[in-house]
């Protein structure tokens, strides 16, 4: 197990772990709802060579809650912070969903500090339409009835229990768990479209200098990043890379696509 640490980013308490000591530093960012256990299956391959550290975002996991400030630039700036103060060095970030909106956003205000974005299953949707225009709407609009009204982990899951019966016992306890710490005001400021307030998509895209591998999943298995969106991106992109998980919605690659991304970073 990996002893979680603290990091002050300019008064947000950012908790974090690294998972080795050699290599070139690799920073993970996790998605909505979400913590850096999400890349429990992931950490173990990628410290075999690079010096691992994975974060929760503020308003996630162990980091702290921080009232309304949850726009893509707000994170950013924690992060900034962290690969300034912390890192030191140029590292290669590797954001998955929300944490891939948020790594764009890192390599404009530290480029210096950005060597290679990996970009997973981003939704890219706003560039031309609001959260109410797409599929994810209701369900951001469950998740933030759940944790708004249910504080606790076990109230959490009982909820889950009633409402998805089938789900698997333990998974469905880990991820009340993880929903437990997660500020309603992080899914409220996404479902009301606050959270891109300063994101320009075509000139954030436009100016990224550094290497990107774009991580596609399968759309039909639920991917958040559409083939329109993804052709949007490389397009705007200077030096874009594409791996597709044929066999993967929304999720973490693996098996052959993990080897992509493996051959991508270890080649920047």
């Amino acid at each position: 197990m990996f002893q979680e640490q603290k990091f002050n980013a300019n008064g947000v308490e950012i908790n974090f772990i690294q998972a080795s000591t050699s290599g070139q530093p690799l920073v993970l960012l996790h998605g909505t709802a979400s913590e850096w256990q999400s890349f429990s299956p992931l950490i173990p391959v990628f410290a075999e060579n690079f010096k691992v550290f994975a974060l929760d975002l503020r308003g996630h996991g162990g980091s702290s809650w921080v009232s309304e400030k949850y726009r893509l630039f707000d994170y950013a700036e924690d992060i900034k912070c962290f690969l300034e103060k912390h890192i030191g060095q140029p590292c290669i970030l590797y954001g998955h969903s929300l944490g891939a909106q948020i790594a764009i956003a890192v390599a404009s205000l530290a480029p210096t500090y950005v060597k290679a974005l990996v970009l997973g299953d981003i939704p890219f949707y706003y560039h031309n339409m609001t959260m109410k225009d797409t599929i994810w709407y209701e369900p951001f609009t469950e998740l933030h009835h759940v944790i708004n009204s249910y504080h606790s982990a076990k109230e959490i899951d009982d909820y889950m229990a009633e409402q998805y019966p089938k789900m698997d016992e333990q998974r469905r306890k880990n991820r009340a768990v993880t929903l437990s710490h997660v500020d309603p005001n992080v899914v409220l400021t996404i479902l009301e479209d606050r959270h891109i307030k300063g994101y320009d998509t075509d000139a954030l895209l436009r100016q990224i200098a550094c290497q990107v591998l774009l991580i596609q999943g399968n759309p039909k298995l639920g991917a958040a990043l559409n083939d329109e969106d993804m052709k949007y991106m490389a397009e705007r992109i200077q030096n874009c890379n594409i791996v597709h998980m044929q066999d993967i919605g929304h999720g973490l690659p693996s098996g052959e696509s993990l080897l992509g991304v493996n051959k991508f970073i270890e080649s920047v």
